[in-house]
């Protein structure tokens, strides 16, 4: 038999409130439970502490999910702040300037590493783009 954990939580909660209220029913003031005598006292306070313990779980519980949703909000507020305000400071004080990471936390703009091929292979091009477009000019004669 399979039982829903917290059917059998409220039902371990109902007896140990039934208990509660026998006990304090009996006439006996002390009780010999296992070879121990123990006071109604004793007997009552694990029991007593249990039931006050969970009376406190069901606020607290719903305390906690106020509070995370609550966080949730407020996470998607500052969310939606910071994706405007990321690139206002990249615009503001320049999108690889390292008051950025220094001061506000934003990564700057890495700057492309471009290898000696690529600028030799540019600078290759440039050349010859310069002498397709500027033909010599003619000597001045004297």
């Amino acid at each position: 038999m399979s039982a829903n954990r917290n059917d059998t939580k409220l039902q371990f909660l109902a007896l140990c409130q039934s208990l509660i209220t026998g006990v304090q029913s009996l006439p006996d003031a002390t009780l010999t439970i296992d070879g121990q005598t123990l006071t109604k006292a004793q007997v009552l306070q694990p029991l007593t502490d249990y039931v006050a313990a969970e009376a406190q779980v069901a606020p607290a519980d719903a305390a906690y999910h106020a509070a995370v949703q609550k966080a949730h909000a407020a996470e998607a507020a500052a969310r939606a702040v910071v994706v405007n305000l990321k690139p206002y400071l990249k615009v503001r004080l320049g999108k690889a300037n390292p008051a950025l990471k220094s001061q506000f936390g934003v990564d700057p703009a890495k700057t492309p590493q471009r290898s000696a091929a690529t600028k030799a292979e540019a600078a290759t091009k440039a050349k010859a783009t310069r002498a397709k477009n500027k033909p010599a000019a003619p000597k001045p004669t004297a």
